[in-house]
């Protein structure tokens, strides 16, 4: 897993040389300087992590795109996803599990309980309103799932009320459309600075370890 930040200040001094034209044309679509230079940042991490690990030059990386959206490489099987929010991007890279990762920064006027009825299981919901924080919890039921339909590639269209994540164990409850997929799936809750929340899902139950880039060092 890599964190990558601070998305601040300028472009990267070449990245109209690393990312393709479809990514150019998009960056220059966006008419919110920090979402431009977000997207700009995070795709230009991307290809220079994904680079590291295929031993290839980042702008050569040629990227597919299933029905929902999801990238994914044509010619090798490396799983890997992005997401970025505020400042911040998380990039996840795995050469054998799908994986799916999400981050949130938090908006202050963000009407929780609305949100988790209409988009959440009965029973996350319930649990959120038994909470005396329910907002934190909020956040990171939202990360798993997110998390999740990314590592499926579905998208919203899968429904969010369709499965269930235990915040405290980090194991899938149950899946309408797979039944027997809580046996597979796990949730990992990350260390993020404050404002921010994020989770990686995926088959492994073991914690993974959080690279910043560029430094490399361990975070």
């Amino acid at each position: 897993m890599y964190r990558v930040e601070p998305i601040t200040g300028r472009e990267p001094v070449d990245w109209q040389t690393i990312l393709s034209g479809d990514e150019r044309n998009r960056a220059e679509g966006f008419k919110h300087h920090p979402s431009r230079l977000s997207y700009i940042h995070s795709r230009y991490a991307l290809r220079k992590i994904l680079a590291r690990h295929l031993g290839d030059r980042p702008e050569k990386i040629v990227f597919r795109y299933q029905f929902r959206g999801k990238p994914y490489l044509a010619d090798n099987p490396v799983w890997f996803n992005l997401s970025h929010s505020g400042a911040m991007a998380l990039i996840a890279v795995n050469d054998r599990i799908p994986v799916g990762v999400d981050i949130e920064r938090e908006r202050t006027k963000t009407d929780w309980r609305a949100l988790a009825k209409r988009f959440f299981a009965d029973e996350e919901y319930q649990f959120l309103c038994r909470q005396a924080e329910p907002w934190r919890f909020f956040y990171r039921f939202w990360t798993c799932k997110e998390a999740y339909i990314k590592a499926l590639g579905t998208g919203v269209a899968y429904g969010l009320d369709k499965f269930a994540v235990s915040p405290l164990h980090g194991r899938l409850l149950y899946d309408c459309h797979q039944p027997g997929a809580e046996q597979d799936w796990y949730f990992h809750t990350m260390e993020m600075p404050d404002g921010y929340h994020a989770a990686l899902a995926d088959t492994v139950a073991e914690q993974p370890g959080m690279i910043h880039w560029p430094t490399g060092t361990v975070v």
